[in-house]
């Protein structure tokens, strides 16, 4: 009974602290009519060149690669803690002199020891190991997730820049023939100077503003290729290509539960768990260690060339180690331990507020861009709208050649600044479901792992 009472006797898990909300405070963002696959939310975007690159990263980057390694590493090192409480046999063969020097043996000895991991030993070092998998496992998760977000947010950055050249280099366009125009009405005595440089200044703006998105196109290819382990920018990102849109539908809720599967909070999960076995393992040093043990042995007479002794009957006997006099010092390394517990839950319940807070100010981000993509939408066909009746009646003479150009130049800009907003609609569309955990990537079982745990 009381082997019994020591094979049952383990610390157990406590309660993790539950903060998430019944509701959010900002309401999930509306972008179409049909559910979203949360495990590819890139796909969102309807852009097989996107779903190509994100699978590249996936595939290429060292990091996903290294830390998929520590995974793997962490797997067979679980694998060992079973083995830990088998029964062991270890063959020792030497040679021994006796004091008066006067025979020499040459032994042989088998050793069987097998720890029974009594006292919850053996439990708690399973839970430790299982959270040093979990904790490998949220590690590899956190690349990942991070890899794609960082995948989707330079591709948008890229075609953001692309599609802003070709909206900068029709307003160069539109500058030089104003600046021609403009000219042309100075030589008929139609236009001051004044008028002229103000459209040299224009056009001067215009030329360096184009400087900008050039640049943000080469950092964004470059990091690009850097993520995907590659040497060079790939030629298809160079090619002109449309604005990857999101598809119609919506987000019709983002369940609270989502947060669970982000990698800090499976991190700070984990590492109750180690804290737990750890515990555990204190606790189990206040009482005896306790092993059964047998040995064979067998001795040749070297000096007399005969055998000297073997043992016919290996005898099966317990091995106990007591702790008898320490001075405290197990006691005090399991209240250490105990408040290293209470440490990982205030770090848990801190990982999940820090979650809330990050999904509510995505969720945020996401109402205010789609408020300002709707608003600047209006504004555009409005100007569209404007552009075209100025081109009609410059056609029927009843307006100026110059006005017409001058309502499609301040349409241009309508256009560039809603491409600015729908850039900010889909970054904040990706930073929802990066504060979501990747909502959650796809990913194989890396959690689950055969360690003999059947406590």
């Amino acid at each position: 009974m009381p082997l019994l009472l020591a094979g049952c006797l383990h610390t157990p898990v406590p309660a993790l602290p539950d903060a998430l909300p019944a509701a959010w405070n900002e309401a999930p963002p509306r972008i179409a009519s049909v559910p979203i696959d949360l495990h590819g939310w890139w796909l969102q975007f309807d852009d097989p060149m996107l779903v190509r690159t994100v699978e590249a990263a996936l595939a290429a980057n060292p990091g996903i690669a290294a830390a998929q390694a520590r995974l793997h590493q962490a797997r067979a090192q679980a694998g060992n803690v079973s083995r830990r409480y088998q029964p062991n046999v270890d063959l020792i063969a030497r040679g021994v002199e006796e004091i008066s020097t006067t025979d020499s043996f040459y032994q042989i000895r088998a050793e069987l020891v097998w720890d029974l991991g009594l006292f919850g030993a053996q439990a708690s070092a399973q839970r430790q190991v299982q959270g040093e998998l979990a904790q490998a496992a949220a590690e590899w998760q956190a690349i990942r997730v991070a890899v794609v977000a960082e995948t989707v947010r330079l591709y948008l950055d890229l075609r953001h820049a692309q599609r802003q050249q070709t909206l900068l280099a029709r307003q160069a366009e539109l500058d030089a023939r104003l600046l021609a125009l403009t000219e042309t009405r100075g030589a008929t005595g139609q236009g001051g100077p004044g008028l002229r440089l103000a459209v040299l200044t224009r056009q001067a703006h215009t030329q360096a503003e184009q400087a900008d998105p050039t640049l943000a196109a080469a950092r964004a290819s470059r990091a690009l290729a850097a993520l995907l382990d590659l040497p060079e920018t790939a030629p298809d990102w160079q090619a002109p290509a449309s604005w990857p849109v999101l598809r119609e539908g919506t987000l019709a809720q983002v369940p609270s539960d989502l947060l669970r599967s982000r990698p800090d909070v499976r991190r700070a999960e984990a590492q109750v768990q180690q804290a737990v076995g750890t515990l555990g393992q204190a606790k189990a040093d206040l009482y005896p260690r306790i092993a059964l043990g047998t040995s064979w042995l067998y001795a040749y007479n070297v000096t007399r060339s005969r055998n000297a002794s073997s043992s016919s009957i290996p005898l099966i006997t317990p091995f106990i180690s007591l702790p008898v006099l320490d001075w405290g010092a197990r006691r005090a390394t399991v209240t250490a331990q105990s408040h290293g517990v209470q440490a990982a839950l205030a770090d848990y319940r801190q990982a999940l507020v820090a979650g809330v807070t990050e999904v509510e100010v995505a969720l945020a981000m996401q109402a205010h861009s789609a408020q300002r993509v709707e608003a600047l939408t209006l504004a555009w066909r409005s100007n569209a709208e404007l552009m075209q009746r100025a081109q009609a009646r410059a056609r029927a003479g009843l307006a100026s050649t110059w006005d017409a150009l001058e309502a499609q130049r301040q349409a241009l800009q309508t256009e560039r600044a809603l491409a600015a907003a729908q850039a900010d609609q889909a970054l904040a569309f990706a930073t929802l479901y990066r504060a979501l955990g990747g909502a959650p990537l796809p990913e194989e079982n890396v959690a689950s792992v055969d360690t003999g745990d059947n406590a």
